[in-house]
């Protein structure tokens, strides 16, 4: 039920209380009439009654006398006694209001022997006398009561007469025309004060209202702006204050709202005109459907938004104009998370296409590295053929490096991940060659280091991040013409909800990394492009491969991070933010500089499970080499089966077989025969799910294809000194 009643509903609830009630009276006024005559009737009656019985009395008395002492013979003792019987009559109803007849019906004539104030011929009264009861009487323009009562002993019958008026009371004298008049006096009064009072809770119910809608609307997250027809503001809500940067103390009702809303088209960046926001029935601000703009605050800041107008017949009542709202929506956030999105699925659906080649390319690749490494072994240095297979060599290991890169690109890579101090990586990367290589390159580049010394560790793939680093100062610095400066920075900062980058990634503590140039920047048209595979302004081959940057998306994407670019005419700034990590790294003491000794085995015997031939040949060979005893099986159910009935220290354990069972499901079979076979997997691409639920079942680690000997080595002591649970 609505709070308040509408005019034309509070005239009709007046209208029927003030007839209901006029016949209410109307019935009240006719029952007071009716008992009003009834008590003045009963009035009548009883006070006739009364003197009659009086009358009576005195005539009794007189006769009672004659009778006692003898003499109702006498006739004039009689006559005496009735003669002092009237005068005792008379003398009793000379003070009160009543006239009175006496008629003697001993003669021949009835005539009257006793007339008080009855002015009326007696022949009148006498044949309008009633049978022996109470009747009115009509004598000029007066009406009597009459009652005629008889006194057999002397043959009289006394009448009673009084005027009807003495028994009216102040309602019988009142005129009904008065009355009803002030009846409805009353009804007016009843009905003014009914419609003062709804006239007050309506008052009351519109200000709670007006209150209520206020705190609606400035409980809304969305800005919304009440304008009339020629573009005055007539009410605003917190949000839009908020939105277009003006104060919320400010009171903007009658401002035209071009001076409070400064709207953009979203491509050519022109302002709307006044007239439009004037004439807001005109495109292209009106319409259902919901609109883009650029808005610029009062503090310079840009939003992009969506408006969507609505005429409000709501709001054209409460304020008794046409008026218009407009709902404005802060869709910035949304925008950036859609362009990411879209960023993601295309990025996925060329990793996977990246990385189904990378898994056949890895295949061929380790033929190319790892047989001439066999080659090398027994060759001399001095043989003319010596050069021509480490060339081969080379060439195998720089393909199989664009091929890690096509591997980052593809989200899911297999990479193991382990706490790391960041500041430790990167004081490692700049004392690396490729590092020194690099400023060689460009000695008019400085590289200044800003480091936070309190930095929690983060949980990352080492070489991963170290490529990011790598690729991020290479780029910088080729965008440098002549002396510049190339900057790494780290930070802890906390991300909330507010935070610039607080709608892509979770709240919580992160490590940022910055990478920083005074370059030229990097142009506004290239900004949404930069991080997609093979999209670069440099000469294909000369410099990169143009996966450098999408190896960085990418790598930070799989560690539940973000990339965000900023750029300007002053330089570029690259910020890599890193979920912190509390953990402390539960590895074994790492060996700092392996030795041909170091990997050396003892004679213990490694299962090898690839469906490949020659990367069953070329791990067998290593093993051999490395004092190592060798098995090999061309496939999961062949190796379940073999361990039915033997034992083994190591799995070598392909992820990808097909047809058939693959890495995951071999080694589940594996446990249940041997719940603490011991196991490393090694593969040359595998989805990131069957890598973590292996690791999980207590595998001990992830070997990449295509491997030198050395790396293969020490992967292989690593597994064997791990514990039965597959902890290194």
């Amino acid at each position: 039920m609505n709070k308040y009643f509408p005019l034309h509903a509070r005239w009709r609830l007046i209208f029927f209380i003030t007839a209901t009630l006029i016949c209410l009276n109307a019935i009240i006024l006719i029952n007071v009439q009716t008992a009003i005559r009834n008590f003045r009737e009963k009035e009548i009656e009883k006070d006739m009654t009364r003197m009659a019985n009086s009358i009576h009395y005195f005539c009794n008395t007189a006769h009672n006398w004659l009778s006692r002492t003898g003499t109702e013979g006498d006739k004039i003792q009689v006559r005496l006694k009735q003669t002092e019987a009237l005068e005792m009559i008379e003398d009793f109803v000379r003070n009160s209001d009543f006239s009175i007849l006496v008629y003697d019906r001993s003669v021949d004539q009835v005539s009257p022997i006793l007339s008080s104030r009855h002015g009326a011929k007696d022949h009148i009264i006498l044949a309008q006398l009633p049978p022996g009861r109470i009747d009115l009487l009509q004598i000029g323009d007066i009406q009597y009561s009459l009652q005629a009562t008889s006194f057999d002993s002397w043959n009289w019958t006394i009448v009673l007469l009084k005027a009807s008026t003495a028994y009216d009371t102040l309602f019988s004298r009142l005129n009904t025309s008065y009355l009803f008049i002030g009846l409805l006096i009353c009804q007016l009064a009843i009905g003014s004060f009914i419609h003062f009072h709804y006239q007050r809770k309506s008052k009351k119910a519109l200000s709670e209202s007006r209150a209520d809608l206020r705190a609606t609307l400035d409980s809304l997250t969305e800005g919304v702006i009440v304008v009339d027809r020629k573009g005055h503001i007539t009410r605003m809500n917190i949000s839009a204050y908020m939105l277009t940067g003006w104060d919320c103390d400010q009171d903007l009702t009658g401002k035209h709202v071009w001076e409070v809303l400064e709207l953009y088209t979203p491509y050519d960046k022109t302002r709307l005109d006044r007239d439009v926001y004037t004439n807001l029935g005109k495109a292209p601000l009106t319409g259902a459907d919901p609109k883009e703009f650029l808005l610029v605050a009062r503090d310079g800041t840009t939003k992009l938004v969506e408006i969507r107008t609505d005429h409000s017949t709501t709001y054209a009542h409460l304020n008794h104009r046409n008026a218009l709202v407009l709902s404005i929506t802060d869709i910035t956030r949304q925008k950036t998370t859609e362009k990411r999105l879209q960023q993601a699925q295309k990025m996925e659906a060329i990793g996977l296409m990246a990385g189904g080649v990378a898994h056949d390319l890895n295949n061929i690749l380790s033929s190319i590295i790892n047989y001439p490494e066999l080659i090398l072994f027994d060759l001399p240095k001095d043989s003319e053929f010596y050069p021509f297979i480490v060339a081969i060599q080379e060439s195998g290991i720089r393909a199989a490096a664009i091929v890690a890169d096509l591997l980052t690109v593809a989200r899911g890579a297999a990479s193991t991940r382990e706490p790391v101090q960041i500041n430790h990586l990167i004081k490692s990367y700049i004392r690396s060659p490729e590092f020194l290589q690099l400023k060689n390159k460009f000695p008019d580049i400085s590289f200044p280091l800003d480091l936070d010394d309190a930095l929690p560790m983060i949980s990352c793939s080492e070489i991963h991040v170290r490529k990011c680093l790598m690729n991020l100062l290479i780029n910088s610095a080729e965008a440098i013409s002549g002396k510049g400066c190339c900057g790494i920075s780290t930070r802890l900062e906390t991300i909330t909800r507010d935070s610039d980058v607080g709608s892509q990634i979770n709240p919580g503590p992160y490590v940022r990394i910055t990478i920083w140039d005074d370059g030229p920047g990097i142009k506004k048209e290239d900004m949404g492009h930069i991080f997609e595979p093979f999209y670069t302004k440099k000469k294909m081959g000369a410099s990169g491969t143009g996966l450098g940057l999408t190896i960085v998306w990418n790598t930070m994407e799989d560690h539940g991070g973000i990339v965000n670019l900023t750029s300007s005419s002053e330089g570029s700034q690259f910020d890599l933010y890193f979920p912190a990590h509390h953990a402390v790294s539960d590895s074994m003491e790492v060996i700092a500089d392996w030795t041909i000794k170091d990997i050396m085995g003892n004679g213990e015997t490694i299962l090898i499970v690839d469906d490949e031939p020659r990367q069953r040949d070329i791990a067998a060979k290593f093993l051999e080499r490395l004092n190592y005893q060798s098995v090999v099986a061309a496939s999961g159910e062949d190796a379940v089966a073999y361990l039915q009935t033997h034992q083994v220290d190591l799995v070598l354990l392909d992820m990808i077989m097909e047809p058939g069972m693959n890495g995951y499901e071999t080694f589940k079979a594996i446990k249940k025969i041997h719940p603490k076979q011991k196991a490393l997997v090694v593969s040359g691409y595998s989805e990131s799910r069957d890598v973590k639920n292996t690791l999980a079942l207590g595998c001990s680690g992830f070997l990449k294809k295509p491997y030198l000997r050395d790396e293969f080595g020490k992967a292989v002591h690593t597994a064997l000194n791990s514990d039965d649970s597959g902890v290194i």
